[in-house]
């Protein structure tokens, strides 16, 4: 392994969100089927920030980052509805012309202990991606 994943990964102090987020990469490479050589999705540790960053189609779609928070792609709909029932730690909306109406939300692991929280989250999540998977070829 890298050196620098096993210094990002040692310096995220809950493992469970680590467990979790590799988890959700897993569920997203089924749900879409992509698969390792698939040019759209990309798993990167930039040396500029201190986060694992998921990419698809060259636009972060989940991120575990150094304070164990985990950041899902949300449709705008989706994410409004998402608020009633649990509040983004932080949130940012694309300003991408291609597919503007989706947010980058930020939820922390004791947000996303909770089964149903995540099972919404997680559904919102995948639909996004599903509807951004095509965008490019």
């Amino acid at each position: 392994m890298d050196d620098l994943v096993k210094h990002r990964l040692a310096a995220i102090h809950n493992k469970g969100s680590i467990r979790l987020y590799f988890k959700l990469l897993k569920i997203l490479l089924d749900d879409l089927d992509l698969h390792a050589e698939n040019p759209k999705l990309s798993l990167t540790v930039p040396k500029s920030r201190h986060d694992f960053v998921c990419n698809l189609n060259s636009r972060w779609v989940l991120n575990l980052n150094r304070d164990g928070t985990i950041a899902f792609m949300i449709g705008k709909k989706d994410f409004k509805e998402l608020q009633k029932i649990v509040k983004a730690q932080k949130f940012f909306r694309y300003s991408s012309c291609k597919k503007p109406d989706d947010y980058f939300a930020t939820y922390g692991y004791e947000q996303l202990e909770n089964e149903d929280t995540l099972e919404a989250i997680v559904g919102c999540w995948l639909e996004c991606c599903r509807a951004f998977e095509p965008v490019m070829r």
